[in-house]
């Protein structure tokens, strides 16, 4: 056999060993099914896992290649293992980029995505969503079509089942709201499988779960390993995707970072230049706005945007100083047509007891449509 036709049968080989992709946020139990799949057990498991913390344990992507649940005869598959998004230190650019690069270079092809849910949390909060539209980005509609949908934190005992029955919550049930969900966010049109885990039966002895639910122990480890097989089956099953045309994706904030450094061929491009290096000094941006038929002189830093006088005036005029966290900030206004100037509008979420109103909104306005795309721009990143 000739070296090429060497290289040729070893890559075919190669693609022939099960490859499934962990991703999710941070604290869903990503690594925890990891070493399910590997059947991993005891005080060194194949990766990291700490209890009782949100905490990112998983700092970089890690492969590894071992027996399908840990059995001396059984087929080798290969587990990838990322970081987390939604990251406790702000750091899910650094991740995905690393991801991106171990598909591209090590991995090469995956045959299974498995999105990994914390099923006690199933509703998809806007930090999922975010990651979900960024993997899209990354992998290609083509990667749909290798996604299976995991569930941890599912478990089996007859008193949680009944704890679910109660709240009306079934495998069916969560398994159609999570499609329809990811339907909605990621514009496909076909369900993802899922499955449905309880990982803790995997850090557990046989001893240790006769101990805790006696005669239960057996009929939960058979559904426990109904589910995992039910990974390896789907597998086996696909071709696999190749990896090879995978790009990293900004994430939400890195896009509005960049269109703030396009604007700087649109505006004075030493002073925008100035801002942005002041930026990291705690001020986002300055300047003159106009509210309530007055002009002041707005500093945006993080979370609070204060109004004074004029610019070499240390006396606070208007609200003030206005708190900028969980606020929404939008161009134009319900009185648009009737403005002078460009405006711009922040809505400021209040609790007022006994009102409908749920949000109370500053109206500003700036001399020119450049300046407003400045300022709200800025005033989201902030």
């Amino acid at each position: 056999m000739s070296a090429l036709a060497r290289g040729e049968h070893r890559a075919r080989e190669d693609q022939d060993v099960p490859t499934a992709a962990l991703i999710g946020a941070t604290g869903a139990g990503k690594s925890s099914t990891g070493n399910s799949l590997f059947g991993c057990r005891g005080a060194a498991p194949a990766f990291a896992v700490e209890i009782g913390t949100m905490a990112s344990v998983t700092t970089e992507t890690n492969v590894l290649m071992r027996p399908w649940r840990g059995g001396a005869c059984a087929e080798m598959v290969r587990i990838v293992d990322s970081p987390g998004l939604g990251d406790s230190e702000g750091r899910d650019a650094e991740h995905i980029a690393g991801l991106a690069d171990a598909l591209k270079g090590q991995v090469k092809y995956v045959h299974a995505f498995l999105i990994v849910f914390n099923s006690q949390e199933p509703r998809l909060n806007s930090s999922l969503k975010e990651m979900l539209k960024i993997f899209r980005d990354m992998f290609g509609d083509g990667f749909l079509r290798h996604v299976v949908i995991v569930f941890t934190r599912w478990e089996y005992d007859k008193r949680s089942r009944r704890k679910r029955e109660k709240r009306g919550i079934t495998c069916s049930q969560q398994a159609e709201m999570m499609n329809a969900e990811l339907r909605r966010v990621l514009g496909h049109n076909s369900d993802c499988p899922c499955v449905f885990f309880d990982n803790s039966l995997n850090e557990c002895t046989d001893e240790e779960l006769d101990d805790l639910y006696d005669d239960e122990a057996q009929t939960m480890v058979r559904e426990f390993e109904n589910e995992m097989q039910k990974v390896f089956t789907f597998m086996q099953s696909v071709k696999p995707f190749l990896c090879k045309d995978v790009k990293a994706a900004m994430t939400e904030k890195e896009k509005l970072k960049h269109k703030v450094l396009q604007l700087i061929e649109l505006v004075n491009e030493e002073a925008l230049g100035r801002e942005i290096i002041s930026a990291e000094q705690g001020v986002l941006h300055s300047g003159w706005i106009r509210w309530r038929r007055r002009w002041v002189y707005g500093v945006l830093r993080r979370q609070t945007l204060r109004l004074f006088v004029d610019e070499k005036s240390s006396e606070l005029t208007g609200p003030k100083e206005v708190d900028l966290t969980a606020c929404v900030c939008s161009i134009g206004s319900e009185w648009e047509r009737l403005r002078r100037f460009p405006s711009f509008t922040l809505y400021r979420p209040v609790n007022l007891q006994g009102t409908a109103r749920s949000y109370f909104c500053h109206v500003f306005q700036v001399e020119t449509e450049q300046e407003r795309q400045k300022w709200v721009l800025l005033m989201q990143e902030a």
